[in-house]
């Protein structure tokens, strides 16, 4: 089988996590992902995914920001080298960016042009007709720089600005102080591995920002909350979001959501006939058998309440995440994933059962303000 190597641009806000979410992506899309260099914010793997599927992986990815078949590793960025590289796949009309790590001060501008002039001469050397469009190139080819080495790329995805505007927390119908960032709630997800058609489970759901963003990437979502208010915010939100996207005919793929009726939650169809029907449960997250049978879930992916009115059914915080965790474990299936959010007050490690879970990885996350709290990745042994 054929293997492509892929550099990937990553946020520069938390690279290791980062690095994380996209050995994530390629689990979920069942793709291979050898590491072969990770230097600040790029990251090159090796897979047997094609470009196509690596596009669809950066679409739902939250960290990355640029992504692109890597053609070549060259020494440096000097011409002699660079009239090495074999242009061949590059298809005109053509254009060159370049992305500069190597922490030199660089004309970027004139670095642009003058390889520009190298693969039009290459171009030409193979027969070919060379032309240049920097608003609509058939070919963006990427060099970048970084240590001593550089990269030749050829684009395959790159960021638009404003994909998570309109679900920041204070842009949901139903606002809640302490929701999460709409791109950190997709890069829990992610962690999750949560796939699409198979069940994400976020056991504190509050007012939905993790449920939405696991809705958006195809997963059945399925929120849980001691605070039937928070439900009815949740299910608020979801729908408000779900109507927006079909009113824009976004191809999400978003689930069938439901709605309280008399006390009962129901399928709200909205045309189409549902897929799955969706949960929205009031229910403590320390007794999740009683809502959901053993071995179930296919992904947990949650932010647990830490102030002290939020501790019900437990003694104190620490007891409060210890319970969650052995329910937890009791619904998930093996070998799957739980990723949560936690304060740096707390001990995860001491918390953590090393029988029932193997830790995949824990680190520091900026949330929001000036808060910066940990993370944790979970695999059910």
């Amino acid at each position: 089988m054929k293997t492509n190597r892929f550099l990937f641009l990553l946020s520069g806000e938390a690279v290791e996590t980062a690095v994380q979410e996209v050995k994530a992506l390629f689990e979920i899309f069942g793709a291979d992902c050898g590491e072969i260099l990770r230097e600040k914010q790029i990251l090159i793997v090796e897979s047997n995914a094609g470009p196509q599927a690596v596009k669809a992986m950066c679409a739902r990815s939250a960290e990355i920001r640029l992504a692109c078949l890597l053609k070549a590793t060259i020494e440096s960025s000097s011409l002699k080298y660079i009239s090495q590289v074999n242009f061949g796949f590059v298809q005109s009309p053509f254009c060159v960016r370049v992305k500069n790590f190597s922490g030199e001060k660089r004309a970027i501008e004139r670095d642009e042009e003058r390889l520009a002039s190298v693969i039009w001469m290459a171009l030409q050397d193979l027969g070919k007709k060379p032309a240049v469009d920097l608003t609509r190139p058939r070919t963006t080819v990427y060099f970048v720089l970084a240590g001593e080495h550089t990269s030749v790329c050829e684009f395959i995805w790159k960021r638009e600005k404003g994909e998570f505007a309109g679900r920041g927390p204070s842009e949901k119908p139903r606002f809640h102080p302490t929701s999460l960032q709409p791109r950190l709630a997709r890069m829990i997800v992610n962690l999750a591995r949560a796939k699409e058609n198979e069940m994400l489970l976020d056991p504190f759901c509050g007012v939905g920002s993790v449920l939405i963003e696991g809705l958006i990437v195809g997963a059945k979502a399925c929120g849980v909350d001691l605070d039937k208010r928070k439900l009815k915010d949740s299910d608020v939100n979801i729908n408000a979001y779900r109507r927006l996207y079909k009113s824009k005919n976004y191809n999400l793929n978003l689930p069938v959501v439901v709605s309280s009726r008399n006390g009962k939650m129901r399928a709200e169809i909205h045309g189409f006939k549902p897929a799955f029907f969706h949960k929205l449960k009031a229910g403590d997250a320390t007794k999740l058998e009683k809502i959901f049978k053993n071995n179930s879930v296919d992904a947990i992916a949650t932010d647990p309440p830490y102030g002290r009115s939020s501790i019900v059914g437990a003694k104190n915080i620490d007891e409060l995440y210890s319970k969650f965790l052995k329910s937890a474990h009791k619904v998930l299936k093996k070998g799957k994933y739980l990723v949560m959010l936690y304060p740096n007050s707390i001990d995860a490690l001491k918390l953590i059962n090393k029988k029932q879970w193997q830790v995949q990885k824990i680190g520091d996350i900026y949330v929001h303000g000036s808060l910066t709290r940990k993370l944790v990745v979970l695999k059910k042994v």
